[in-house]
């Protein structure tokens, strides 16, 4: 097979074998990403019968005694077998923690046995801490007056702009001209070897499951990096091993399907590739629409994949969430994944009828029909009690109007719609409100809503949002009263409902304790231990240092400082009473939070 680098092969075998001190080093420039470390670690692994050779990183790097520190590592404790021995790893590493960069004051050079065909390989001299100039001077030392042959991999470009950009530019670019002149023979430009790396990179997988699956999959994963135009085989490393991961957590049910399998690698790469080049963010992959010509990220970002038919970024086959939480939190839920991954379209047996009109463009005029009738009779039942259902229902039933498939009016529809949100609130099967609305407002079940955007739709959603919040509130009392016991029980559980503790911050936005018998709390709060009491007076502290809808309960603050006062005046002379009057300067603090 034929690579892209392979003249620079050839000449490394002619150097590496050079019988006399060559007295130049070869410099190995290319791009971050361009795979330069890759390919000289394979030079050598090919070539480690003809030298004996030193790999030193210069990245960070600070001075010239940690680069002999590493040097003696590798000659007297690893190439000699020794660190294969426990006892010696560690003392080594004693010795490393105890000593740092101090390395005794002689000279390492001298100690190098001349014998021996020793090569140096210095990678990252654009990522050293240490001056460019001053390395590159100690490197010479190897190369003209020690004999040695020395690699240097280095991002060059990088190194150009750091001269040209600090103090004396002019005169430290000339010096580093000098040096280099005098010490590089020869420069190669390293060029990305995709065959060649991802060939490397498939190969060392522990899974043989994965392994095959790439193989398989090999010219897709090389078109999506070539259509990414991400020229970082770094990444691309880094990608394979994060879908492996992923990949492990799926059930052999999931992975039952191919077709399923491809499709979350297309996403899973699009998605990394897309995120490190700084397309998308990794927090936030929820698209949006945009009225400009050119579109938005995501329309540019789907052209620019088109020829690849990946699935579309609008609805990522999983919750997009779900993709959110992946990326950006590096969480891998999998009974969460794998349930959605079974209800998707592709496992036709346990799609819901609702799902299978979500992908009208592909199914048949006797499948749209037959899947539509039991909607429609479905919607009609009231057989849909989950919101995120209801709200795909009316999306496609508001959709197929437009499309003149429904002989139902948009007005007709949400007349409708809005009975059946009634029947839901009426039968207590709304969302509680303080329920994060996020997932079920932007998609369900992993899919985006059809015509999200439409006005009537839109609608529709506000006045969701209008019963939850109403039904919420009228609840509040009950719900108060249930509050009020686990303050009594658990007063670290109840300020976790209402002030953000590590817990579950259910009602962080809800004005609950408005809906609570003043009394009462006051009597609760009486009865709470010191600890109890300083825990809630915290909750009136934090509550209301954010901007939040609980204002309602600026009336309620007042009067249970009122009687907070009252049950002050007759402690008086006490220690209890003086936290009492402690108790109630926070209160008025939060009072005043609440008026600004």
């Amino acid at each position: 097979m034929t690579t892209p680098n392979k003249h620079i092969e050839d000449f490394l075998e002619y150097y590496y074998q050079f019988p006399n001190p060559p007295e130049y080093a070869v410099l190995l420039k290319g791009a971050w990403g361009s795979g330069k470390t890759w390919f000289i670690k394979k030079s050598l692994k090919e070539s480690k019968e003809i030298g004996e050779f030193i790999y030193i990183s210069l990245y960070g790097v600070k001075s010239t005694k940690k680069i002999e520190q590493e040097i003696m590592t590798q000659l007297f404790i690893e190439k000699s077998g020794l660190v294969k021995n426990e006892m010696v790893k560690k003392g080594l590493s004693a010795l490393k923690k105890a000593f740092g960069e101090k390395v005794p004051d002689f000279n390492i050079l001298s100690f190098i046995p001349k014998n021996k065909n020793y090569i140096f390989i210095f990678d990252d001299l654009e990522r050293c801490s240490m001056h460019i100039n001053d390395v590159l001077g100690y490197i010479n030392h190897f190369v003209e007056h020690q004999g040695f042959k020395a690699i240097i991999i280095a991002n060059e470009k990088v190194i150009q702009e750091k001269q040209s950009s600090g103090a004396n530019s002019e005169q430290t670019e000339l010096i580093y001209k000098d040096i280099k002149e005098k010490l590089i023979g020869e420069i190669f430009e390293v060029k990305a070897d995709l065959e060649g790396a991802l060939d490397d990179f498939i190969s060392n997988f522990d899974s043989k499951e994965i392994m095959k699956f790439y193989e398989e999959q090999k010219q897709l994963i090389s078109n999506l990096y070539i259509q990414s135009t991400y020229d970082n085989l770094r990444h691309l490393k880094r990608a394979l091993w994060g879908f492996e991961r992923f990949y492990q957590i799926l059930s052999e049910k999931v992975k039952s399907s191919n077709e399923l399998q491809v499709d979350l690698l297309k996403l899973y790469l699009v998605y990394l590739f897309e995120i490190k080049s700084g397309k998308l963010l990794a927090e936030n992959l929820k698209p949006k629409r945009s009225s400009n010509k050119k579109g938005s990220p995501f329309d540019l970002i789907e052209k620019k994949y088109t020829d690849l038919l990946i699935p579309s970024l609008y609805f990522p086959i999983l919750e997009i969430e779900t993709w959110e939480e992946i990326f950006g939190k590096g969480l891998l839920d999998s009974e969460v994944i794998n349930s959605y991954l079974l209800d998707s379209k592709y496992f036709q047996e346990n799609t819901p009828d609702w799902l299978k009109l979500w992908g009208y463009w592909e199914i048949t005029d006797d499948d749209f029909n037959k899947s539509f009738a039991t909607v429609k009779k479905s919607f009609k039942d009231r057989k849909y009690e989950e919101i995120g259902e209801v709200k795909h229902v009316v999306a496609e039933f508001l959709q197929f109007s437009k499309m003149g498939l429904y002989n139902k009016s948009k007005e007709e529809i949400l007349d409708k719609a809005r009975e059946y949100v009634k029947w839901l609130r009426g039968n207590n099967k709304l969302p509680d409100i303080h329920v994060d609305r996020y997932r079920w407002n932007n998609s369900y079940g992993g899919y985006g809503f059809l015509g999200e955007d439409s006005e009537g739709f839109q609608e529709f959603c506000q006045f969701i949002d209008s019963q939850i919040d109403e039904a919420g509130i009228e609840k509040l009392p009950e719900t108060g009263k249930d509050l009020l016991k686990l303050m009594a029980n658990d007063v670290n559980a109840f300020a976790g409902k209402l002030i953000l503790l590590g817990y579950e911050c259910t009602y962080c936005d809800v004005p609950i304790l408005s809906s609570i018998n003043p009394e009462q709390f006051v009597d609760t709060f009486i009865s709470l231990s010191p600890f109890g009491q300083n825990l809630v007076s915290r909750v009136f502290e934090k509550r209301y240092s954010f901007k939040n809808n609980c204002e309602d309960e600026k009336e309620w603050l007042i009067k249970i400082n009122e009687l907070m006062g009252e049950k002050q005046e007759l402690l008086e002379g006490q220690l209890s009473g003086f936290r009492l009057g402690r108790y109630r300067v926070t209160l008025k603090k939060a009072i005043k939070e609440i008026e600004k």
